[in-house]
């Protein structure tokens, strides 16, 4: 079962989730006129925990959010930053606009060394580095990940 189907299971993904980094006029009269054919609109401030830390959560510096319950709205996407959260994705084909361009490039390059056949891959995958050198050894991802990683590591939760 893919992501879009666990609505069924108690929750529904959002149609529409947009990051941006500031709200003009235009972004908040789009979202005001979503609001007469849509069953909701949120506007969220992100910031707090969200905000702070390392690791591979994207668009920490990107302040607002804009979930419609409804048919997407074109108004409101032309402004928006392309980035997204993995918790409101509802398009698998998205999961790269989660991530920054960086951090999604060496999550690949983990999917490669641990991963190198994808069979990891439902739900929000992200397809193995293509790049022609392949860690081999342990500590060949220990700048990838910024800390020390051991094959076993990983092995061992699976």
């Amino acid at each position: 079962m893919g992501y879009p189907e666990t609505a069924s299971l108690g929750g529904t993904p959002p149609r529409q989730f947009e990051l941006f980094a500031d709200l003009p006029d235009a972004v908040i009269a789009a979202a005001v006129d979503a609001t007469g054919r849509a069953n909701a609109v949120e506007l969220r401030h992100w910031g707090g925990a969200m905000r702070r830390g390392a690791g591979p959560v994207g668009h920490r510096d990107v302040p607002f959010s804009i979930t419609v319950d409804g048919d997407p709205e074109e108004p409101l996407a032309r402004h928006a930053t392309g980035g997204s959260f993995l918790n409101f994705l509802k398009d698998p084909a998205r999961t790269h606009t989660a991530y920054t361009a960086s951090d999604h490039r060496r999550l690949r390059e983990v999917k490669r060394a641990y991963d190198p056949h994808n069979r990891f891959a439902t739900c929000l995958n992200i397809p193995p580095a293509t790049a022609a050198r392949l860690p081999v050894g342990p500590g060949d991802l220990d700048g990838v990940l910024g800390r020390r990683v051991a094959r076993d590591d990983v092995l061992g939760a699976v």
